[in-house]
């Protein structure tokens, strides 16, 4: 008997053991970053319980900030808001009992900035080893975006081969670094690529509100995705996309970017000397008369698992200021070339599997075919003149720190005529008007950011101002009120906790084209002055 009251005991003990095992969550996919904003991101993963997940975030390693999921669920996608454009912020997921290692990113930069780095490849969706290392390469360049040119999930782009072909090999890239992605044909083998749909979370800025083709900006940079099997009118695509639809979009959003650099990507290549497939030229004449009348720099392709790179080309013929389109179908292993290179081709290789890096600086695009180990295999430049970028005169701001509670009164220069200026205190408080005071009743460092807006353009400024801690009391970087763990109130905007006063930095002012104006110009400036330069900081006199 004592030997069977044992077994039961063991048994018991077993079970509640099944029992807890059997209800602890996992992630069934990791998580991945989609659509990245200047102020927002969105979170996807899946688990393998109905649960209500949440994700901590917040600026540098902080993750101090709590989003929601919106319902339970299996399939998770939990918006990221009131982020710092072009900043660093880190993320960690918690999922019914699973916990993720935080993951830093970096938003987008507003249009207007000069600078953007991406990455470009297509083919890439085998699970290979040569997949793994074309990721892990990427991500050691540490790109703000990575372009997906199709074909990313063979042999069918079923929901389990994205799982396993897709979100498993790239797992550590698509944490870092949002994917925009494109349908490829082979995507388009199951169910008319909704799949393929179902498993991205994209832009859907197009009066039919699909996700086949959008655009977006990133800094300098205007990018637009294309559905291409559409826009050949193929049969897998037809009921699901209208070529007339989106030939028709493409040319009104052409037309009102106002974005200095136009990149557009799509899966099928109209110029190509492929031994498989080669040259779409149905796609050529269709389109490229459009490309080439609204000035688009690059078109990225895929399809053929080669890397080509055309002339600059106009009227299929090379010319200076023309259209440069390169295939990039590498992500994963290559094929043969014809014999024979043709005229309109600058340089292609099958040498090895690999990616394209692009960095845009200002009036300068770099190209660069980067292989599996990281040899650069092609360097090319496209070069413009731009408007020079109106630049923030070096300022020493004083007084800006003292023991708090402080009070702060600033003013506002500006040379936009008729301007909203608006003032972010860095604390969750906001105001307007040309002379603003604040007070800062909690110790910390805070990034105060003037904006001013007027016809389109967007200048902003900054400043750090540092309310310091009183002996007994907390020290200084202390979270604000609403800010601590578990409150969906946004920490100080820019603030890094506990950070030492520091001068006004030389920025460069930031105008953003919105409205269909463009900022043109040397000569518009924004000022935040400190006394005797108009910024008044005084300690508030205790009640």
């Amino acid at each position: 008997m004592p030997h069977k009251s044992l077994s039961l005991l063991a048994a018991l003990t077993a079970l509640l053991a099944f029992a807890g095992v059997s209800e602890a969550a996992r992630l069934t996919r990791t998580p991945y970053l989609q659509s990245v904003t200047p102020t927002s991101a969105l979170v996807a993963f899946r688990t393998d319980t109905d649960c209500v997940p949440r994700v901590r975030f917040g600026q540098g390693t902080d993750t101090s900030r709590i989003a929601t999921a919106p319902t339970s669920g299996r399939l998770h996608v939990v918006k990221l808001e009131g982020l710092r454009a072009g900043t660093e912020h880190s993320y960690s997921v918690e999922a019914c009992g699973a916990t993720t290692q935080p993951v830093r990113f970096t938003t987008a930069t507003p249009p207007g900035s000069g600078r953007v780095r991406f990455a470009a490849v297509g083919d890439f969706g085998t699970g290979a080893t040569s997949e793994v290392n074309v990721g892990r390469t990427i991500l050691n360049r540490k790109p703000d975006f990575f372009l997906g040119l199709g074909d990313g999930a063979y042999d069918n782009g079923t929901d389990a081969e994205h799982q396993t072909k897709l979100f498993q090999p790239l797992a550590p890239l698509l944490a870092a670094v949002p994917i925009y992605t494109t349908p490829g044909n082979h995507e388009y083998l199951t169910d008319k690529a909704q799949p393929y749909v179902d498993n991205f979370y994209l832009p859907s800025n197009n009066p039919a509100g699909t996700e086949r083709y959008y655009s977006f900006d990133w800094g300098p940079a205007h990018v637009i995705s294309l559905d291409s099997s559409c826009l050949l009118a193929l049969g897998v695509a037809k009921g699901r996309c209208d070529q007339a639809a989106q030939r028709a979009w493409l040319i009104s959003d052409l037309a009102s970017t106002r974005q200095p650099w136009k990149i557009v990507f799509f899966h099928h290549p109209p110029y190509s000397s492929a031994a498989e497939h080669g040259s779409e030229v149905k796609l050529r004449e269709m389109y490229a008369p459009v490309l080439e009348q609204y000035g688009v720099d690059m078109v990225l392709t895929g399809h053929d698992h080669t890397y080509e790179r055309t002339h600059p080309m106009k009227g299929n013929t090379a010319a200076a200021g023309g259209v440069t389109y390169l295939v990039v179908g590498t992500g994963s292993h290559t094929k043969a070339f014809v014999p024979t290179q043709p005229s309109w081709s600058a340089m292609r290789s099958n040498r090895s599997s690999g990616y394209l890096d692009v960095t845009i600086e200002d009036g300068t695009l770099t190209g660069q075919m980067v292989s599996q180990t990281g040899a650069v295999l092609d360097t090319f430049r496209l070069t413009k003149v731009l408007a020079p970028r109106p630049r923030q005169p070096v300022l020493s701001a004083g007084l800006n720190r003292g023991s708090h509670p402080l009070e702060v009164l600033l003013n506002a220069q500006t040379s936009q005529e008729g301007a909203t200026l608006e003032w972010d205190f860095g604390d969750g408080q906001r105001a307007e008007g040309e002379t603003v005071s604040h007070v800062y009743d909690r110790p910390g460092s805070y990034t105060v950011t003037l904006t001013s807006t007027a016809g389109g353009q967007v200048l902003t400024h900054s400043l750090t101002v540092t309310a310091e801690a009183t002996a007994g009391e907390p020290p200084a970087g202390e979270p604000a009120p609403g800010t601590e763990p578990g409150t969906q109130t946004p920490p100080p905007s820019g603030a890094t906790p506990g950070a030492p006063s520091e001068a006004v930095p030389d920025l460069g002012l930031e105008p953003s084209p919105q409205a269909g104006c463009s900022a043109t110009g040397a000569g518009a400036w924004l000022v935040l002055a400190a006394p005797l330069a108009w910024v008044l900081t005084r300690r508030r006199r205790r009640e």
